[in-house]
């Protein structure tokens, strides 16, 4: 047992490290706590000695500031990475319960050259739509996202932050975990 000899208990611990000034400041790169006279201010950001550099490089390189606890939105190729991943997910449902009915893969995935759909084909198509409907509802309402979406990190929200408009009203409906 390496790891006992360098075990140490929580009063040694803490005694190693200063406690954070009263009136600190929370730098906004590194996270860790400052007195006001070792921090910069720059707008509404506050930014350690140490991190000053790397905090004007990126302000020159066009990155803008936000406010704390401010939300940000994903850009374009985070979103389409987050739907394509989601239709990977839906697509291979659709695929397997295509095959589970007795569909070759050909049919499966519509490479067979047959033009007419058959009565199997439209109970399908709309199996897979009610699937990729509840799949999307259920997901958002419970977890706030997708599993593509979590995958990119990203939630849904309103403007404010809060829930999606949509949970607040079906989070009466589903069971709760």
């Amino acid at each position: 047992m390496s790891g006992a000899k360098a075990w140490r208990n929580g009063e040694t611990l803490a005694s190693l490290q200063p406690p954070p000034p009263l009136n600190g400041l929370v730098c906004a790169q590194c996270g860790r706590v400052f007195a006001p006279e070792e921090i910069v201010r720059f707008g509404n950001a506050a930014v350690c000695a140490g991190c000053k550099p790397l905090f004007l490089q990126r302000l020159r390189e066009g990155v803008v500031l936000a406010a704390p606890g401010a939300l940000r939105y994903a850009g374009f190729w985070v979103r389409f990475g987050a739907i394509f991943v989601d239709g990977i997910i839906g697509w291979s449902v659709s695929i397997g319960i295509s095959l589970a009915c007795g569909q070759s893969f050909l049919e499966a995935t519509g490479f067979d050259n047959n033009p007419e759909m058959t009565q199997l084909d439209w109970l399908l198509t709309a199996v897979s739509l009610s699937i990729g409907a509840a799949y999307e509802i259920i997901f958002v309402l419970k977890f706030g996202a997708t599993p593509g979406k979590m995958a990119f990190r990203l939630k849904v929200v309103t403007a404010e932050g809060g829930p999606s408009p949509s949970a607040r009203r079906w989070e009466d409906i589903l069971p709760s975990p």
